[in-house]
């Protein structure tokens, strides 16, 4: 089930988010030839505040790799997803990238 989240009247869905990582993952496959086994589970939390949005990427219940992402970056990614962006968001590429090697080292 998706969430919502409202801030200053600016909705962030957390599919947007999950979307936008995809773009990064699958971007990454194409640049540099990155090869995963199944492709991760892509989860989404919040700090209480609603301030840090905490992605993690796993395989399984072991394989796991998490990063924040800021309020902001968090309400552009999701905006930038909503408009149909078709290419990766290149803000949050590198953040995606090594969450992504993190898991890849387990193989």
């Amino acid at each position: 089930m998706s969430r919502s989240y409202s801030f200053d009247s600016v909705q962030v869905v957390d599919c947007d988010i999950v979307g936008s990582v995809v773009q990064c993952l699958l971007r990454d496959m194409k640049v540099n030839f990155f090869c995963f086994s199944g492709f991760p589970s892509i989860g989404i939390d919040y700090d209480e505040d609603g301030e840090i949005f905490i992605i993690t990427l796993s395989r399984s219940s072991v394989i796991k790799s998490s990063f924040c992402l800021t309020k902001e970056q968090a309400i552009n990614t999701s905006k930038r997803f909503r408009a149909g962006e078709l290419d990766h968001d290149k803000s949050i590429f590198k953040i995606v990238q090594r969450a992504i090697s993190e898991i890849d080292s387990f193989d």
